[in-house]
């Protein structure tokens, strides 16, 4: 793309996410970012400005930066269900007896064992279900992130506090599990919702194939 082209809003029939290669070079996106044309999902990747952002495409803006064989999880999940919070460090699950990713500074690792329910996704890229996500959110992730976390997941109508009370009931009891109802039952009184039964999983490893939701 030459530079004159590069304030001009890229044309119709674009791959949803954009990348600089996508649009002519890093010179042509920062121009077309700078314009107002592009609206960055994470550093280097990004939608049309107006685009209405799913779930499937800040999944796939997390893609290059996904381990294989791992799931995003936790606070990740969170932004790629809802778009709360901003993935500058990206979490993911990998499943027992497998090998841990390599480090990196922005990546963080949980060894986690997950159902087929868990897990949904695309074709190589997986995320936790919005409601195993709320109970590793309530179980892991300090009081007031996660307070916060909740709310955005249980207001986007994609989990409610009786299915996460439910399921976290299904943890052998610790002070992380009665903590975690702690937060749910604080969250429920606020928006006046009660606990409930949910059934429980069958535990799987990671690899099983994910629903493509």
């Amino acid at each position: 793309m030459l530079l004159r082209h590069a304030l001009t809003r890229p044309e119709p029939g674009l791959p949803r996410t954009l990348r600089p290669a996508t649009v002519g070079g890093e010179v042509a996106y920062s121009a077309l970012r700078a314009a107002g044309h592009l609206i960055e999902l994470t550093p280097g990747v990004a939608v049309l400005a107006g685009t209405a952002v799913t779930r499937t495409d800040r999944l796939a803006a997390l893609g290059p930066r996904i381990p294989p064989r791992t799931v995003v999880g936790r606070l990740s999940a969170v932004w790629v269900h809802t778009g709360h919070g901003v993935p500058g460090e990206l979490s993911v699950l990998y499943a027992p007896g497998t090998h841990r990713p390599p480090g990196r500074p922005d990546l963080r690792t949980h060894q986690a064992t997950l159902a087929p329910a868990d897990v949904e996704g695309l074709p190589g890229l997986h995320v936790t279900s919005p409601l195993r996500t709320a109970v590793d959110v309530a179980r892991h992730v300090p009081r007031d992130i996660a307070l916060a976390a909740l709310t955005h997941l249980w207001s986007a109508g994609l989990a409610t506090p009786a299915q996460t009370a439910a399921r976290l009931r299904e943890h052998r009891a610790s002070p992380c599990t009665s903590e975690a109802l702690d937060i749910v039952a604080e969250l429920a009184a606020r928006v006046g919702a009660g606990p409930g039964p949910a059934p429980r999983p069958v535990a799987v490893s990671v690899s099983a194939r994910p629903s493509t939701r």
